[in-house]
């Protein structure tokens, strides 16, 4: 499931940047799908991917530590998007961050 979530989202990645400048409605649909995909995965990561790592790989604590950080900041950046206009010169290039 994990890894059909990065292929749906590489996905939406690839429509929004083939859609063109003026296409401001398709771009604010695909990245509210992106922000959906995107926080639906971090929680399943969170709550069940990591601490199973967590629980069964020695020494995988900081590499847990690291990704959970990286959430954290994708976390920000999507709430950043999620009031931008899509009209915003702003707004592709949070998205590109991301």
């Amino acid at each position: 499931m994990l890894k059909s979530d990065h292929r749906d989202v590489a996905r939406l990645f690839q429509q929004f940047e083939r859609a063109g400048a003026g296409a401001v409605r398709t771009k604010r649909r695909l990245v509210d799908a992106m922000i959906e995909a995107l926080s639906r995965h971090a929680a399943i990561e969170e709550l069940a991917f990591y601490p199973a790592v967590r629980a069964e790989v020695s020494g995988a604590g900081s590499d847990v530590l690291e990704a959970i950080e990286e959430h954290h900041v994708v976390k920000l950046l999507l709430s950043e998007l999620e009031d931008l206009d899509p009209t915003n010169e702003r707004f592709s290039t949070r998205r590109s961050r991301s």
